[in-house]
């Protein structure tokens, strides 16, 4: 029998998928698996990279952005349409990807699958269980709590894949005795820098008629309860465009803007606009864990320690006048480019790090076991070693693909 015990609060998710790209890749694995590990990964995502495509106000929002970036921009990495995971309706709207998706066949009523598979609710995983310290440990199962009556129980196992979040995963590793030295450190996520246009009404007709305008607010009027329209984007590329924009679509701004407000009620609407930075890894970035000082469940206490230093600063500093470049090519500020505080993306990564060589700076292996034990598995964004811009989830669910198989075949 499969189980899954959740061990923390619900996770935020905005469906966005986009693949990592150049450095932002793991060099461990070569760019054909690359290549088939993040198919494999959308696939199972529903990921689509056309959900608004047919927007006439996105397209012209991208042809813009082209007039300003292209020719600055290596073929393929030019403004596009960001690729999402989500189906879309015959009416125009688009059924977003949830935890229904991504179970898939576990979940569905009478699949065979489904009827080995098993979700405890309210179910702390309070420690991993091991039968020694050395290397080539073996873990034996998870001790839970039942939260409902407080009961321990042991579960045995044949493995364990930990997957709670970037700082909840390392947590119960700490709390069950396991700690390679490279535990909860590199830490990194990405500096953002956003604003708000309000879209040139000049600009907009070159590229879209009124007609389009009237076509993308009727489609939204269809599910008013989701805020997402056309979204466009940059992708990272290197040398010359070390960041990521993202360009979001909106009728009316997302904060209340004075009737006065010269650009209040504009006709043709605005655009949420943020880029995201590299945040390069270093040691000293991380999660301290506290055993003399509990938290509210019960487990050690973490301080974080995380810091930007000249060379994110450098980059932050590029990524700004970027977006007021794009601001100023697609309208008028509302609110100006501003850096979200640290931790803001809530793309937490590298804290179980993985790589190929067990030499202090890594957690896991290529295969995200965890070095020194042979059925111990990690997930998720704390796996990635690299510098990355973007949402991390693709990545993180391709790296878990190329785990569970090699998982597979050590069960089989």
């Amino acid at each position: 029998m499969s189980e899954l015990l959740r061990r923390n609060p619900p996770a935020h998710w905005t469906c966005a998928t986009p693949a990592p790209e150049f450095s932002e890749r793991v060099d461990f694995i070569e760019s054909d698996e690359w290549e088939e590990l993040l198919a494999n990964a959308e696939q199972l995502l529903h990921v689509q990279s056309a959900a608004f495509a047919d927007s006439g106000v996105g397209e012209a929002i991208r042809s813009l952005l082209a007039e300003e970036f292209a020719a600055e921009l290596p073929d393929g990495f030019g403004p596009g349409t960001l690729p999402v995971a989500g189906d879309q309706q015959p009416d125009g709207t688009v059924r977003w990807a949830g935890a229904d998706v991504v179970f898939g066949p576990l979940v569905e009523a009478g699949n065979p699958l489904a009827e080995r598979f098993e979700l405890r609710d309210l179910t702390l995983v309070r420690r991993v269980e091991r039968d020694g310290d050395g290397k080539g440990t073996r873990v034996t199962g998870v001790t839970v709590e039942d939260l409902r009556t407080r009961e321990p129980s042991f579960f045995a196992a044949d493995a364990v894949v930990v997957a709670a979040d970037a700082f909840r995963s390392p947590q119960l590793l700490w709390a069950s005795g396991i700690r390679p030295a490279a535990l909860g450190r590199y830490l990194t996520e990405h500096p953002v820098v956003i604003s708000t246009v309000a879209l040139d009404p000049e600009g907009m007709a070159r590229f879209a008629a009124d007609a389009d305008l009237k076509e993308e607010l009727a489609r939204r009027a269809l599910n008013p309860a989701d805020p997402v329209g056309a979204v466009n984007r940059i992708p990272f590329s290197e040398p010359d465009h070390p960041f990521s924009l993202q360009v979001m679509y909106a009728e009316n701004p997302p904060f209340p803007l004075d009737p006065a407000h010269p650009h209040a009620g504009n006709r043709w609407g605005y655009v949420n606009m943020g880029y995201g930075m590299r945040k390069h890894p270093r040691v000293e970035d991380g999660i301290t864990f506290h055993d003399d000082e509990l938290d509210y469940r019960g487990f050690p206490n973490m301080t974080v320690e995380y810091a930007l230093t000249d060379v994110e600063k450098a980059e932050i500093a590029e990524g700004e006048a970027h977006l007021r470049r794009a601001g100023e090519k697609l309208g008028t500020f509302i609110a100006e480019p501003r850096l979200l505080p640290n931790g803001s993306s809530l793309h937490y990564q590298g804290t179980m790090r993985a790589g190929s060589a067990d030499d202090g700076t890594t957690v896991a292996d290529p295969y995200s076991r965890v070095w020194g034990t042979d059925n111990l598995y990690v997930g998720g964004n704390g796996l990635i070693p690299t510098a990355t811009t973007m949402n991390p989830t693709l990545m993180s669910v391709a790296i878990a693909v190329r785990g569970a198989r090699k998982l597979a075949e050590e069960l089989a």
